[in-house]
């Protein structure tokens, strides 16, 4: 490691004894400045460009045909550099002079100018950067994090950790300001969308350091996430956008942007500290049955839905699955006694839910059989339909029992109601 410590100093300070006399050029920074209330303002300033005197340079100086030396010169080192993003040797060495300077030279000299705003060695600087080459090198895989800011949510705690390498937290304005100024069209999103970002899902990967760009599989985890956000806030939680970055100097650190397909407006929720804690505690008990695993989904899903006919289906596939795992028959009858059943306080509830989902149902048979007429009160359905699903995913995911759905039956056969003809 000592040699090539010793071929990148040379290769830095060479560099900026080159560059010492240069005044860089400038380039205009949009910044991003949150104020007390919650709003925001943008301002532009004036930014030193330290890179663009490199270009052409760095390649022509006898410290970057050292500092390849050395890697060649070290049968780990040339494994580890001299490759493609395949992991595949580079026998030319055109490419291998390539590769070293568009992935390692240029990273490194881009932190380090950066770091000390200006044309000069910095010993102190420079052994921190690299510090992190060293500790990079010497380890098997890297570490990717998908960073997914999220729409329609306000997180007031500084983080909550729903289990190792998975983590709502805040964003920094340097994040947004690197998105306004970097990567505005990649994200999907305008100028005044993105200021609007203020926390996002945060998810790390350990992976081999030339396993393929997003091999790690992390939409499922992302999907639940949002969804538990969406049950407990009940809100539309959205996904901005999800970013795919390493912090790795010596790695092919790519940026991919996947955009979901559709951003939909809602009122701005608050996720504050002890709903913080509530999220973190549902999450270990998330992993249930395959019924619940459906049902939740569809919960979620529905929210995505533009049409209140299929926000209907969603929800009523979420009941069934939930409620009549027994049997196909008479299901507007057992899914409206087990619903009332299990979220009915009083003989006045339940009869409320129970009527209420028997209207929801029917209005559901006449979306799935083809009904040409959209009712009135189909949104007002909608949305109670909605309210009891959410409210049963919510009991049965904090229940201390397995939830058996068969049972409830007859838990409202022992129920007494003394209101009731011949009651008494």
């Amino acid at each position: 490691m000592q040699p090539l410590r010793a071929a990148l100093r040379a290769l830095v300070e060479d560099v900026c004894q080159t560059c010492a006399g240069v005044t860089p050029s400038t380039y205009s920074w949009t910044c991003l400045v949150r104020l007390a209330d919650g709003s925001a303002r943008m301002h532009t300033e004036e930014r030193a460009d330290f890179l663009t005197p490199l270009v052409g340079r760095v390649e022509q100086l006898p410290a970057f045909d050292d500092l390849l030396d050395a890697l060649q010169a070290d049968p780990a080192l040339s494994a580890r550099f001299l490759v493609d993003a395949a992991g595949q040797p580079l026998a030319d060495r055109a490419d291998q002079r390539f590769f070293v300077l568009t992935f390692f030279a240029m990273p490194f000299l881009g932190r380090y100018l950066r770091r000390v705003q200006g044309f000069r060695f910095e010993a102190t600087a420079f052994d921190a950067l690299f510090g992190q080459v060293a500790a990079d090198i010497a380890s098997p895989t890297i570490v990717v994090t998908y960073l997914t800011p999220l729409l329609n949510v306000l997180l007031v705690p500084g983080a909550v950790e729903l289990r190792p390498g998975l983590r709502l937290r805040q964003l920094a304005t340097e994040e947004v300001e690197q998105w306004l100024n970097l990567h505005g069209e990649g994200t999907g999103l305008s100028s005044y969308q993105l200021m609007q970002l203020r926390c996002a899902l945060e998810i790390d990967v350990a992976r081999g350091r030339f396993d393929p760009s997003g091999a790690a599989d992390t939409d499922g985890v992302r999907a639940d996430a949002v969804n538990l956000l969406r049950l407990l806030l009940d809100r539309n939680v959205g996904l901005a956008f999800t970013q795919e970055v390493t912090p790795s100097i010596s790695a092919l650190g790519l940026t991919l942007f996947t955009q979901p397909a559709l951003h939909l407006p809602d009122a701005l929720a608050t996720l504050d500290a002890a709903t913080g804690e509530r999220l973190a505690r549902l999450w270990g008990r998330l992993q249930g049955t395959p019924r619940f695993a459906l049902a939740f989904r569809r919960w979620g899903e529905a929210l995505g839905r533009l049409r209140e006919e299929d926000r209907l289906i969603d929800y009523w596939v979420g009941l069934e699955t939930l409620f009549t795992p027994d049997g196909t028959t008479e299901l507007r009858f057992r899914a409206a006694l087990r619903v009332a059943a299990l979220l009915g306080r009083t003989a006045d509830e339940r009869e409320a839910i129970y009527r209420d989902l028997g209207t929801s149902y029917n209005r559901r048979s006449g979306v799935v059989h083809g009904s040409d007429k959209s009712p009135a009160d189909l949104p007002h359905v909608v949305g109670t339909t909605r309210a009891y699903l959410r409210r049963a995913l919510l009991l049965i995911l904090e229940a201390e029992r397995p939830f058996d759905a068969t049972a409830l039956e007859i838990l409202v056969l022992r129920e007494s109601a003394p209101d009731a003809p011949g009651a008494r």
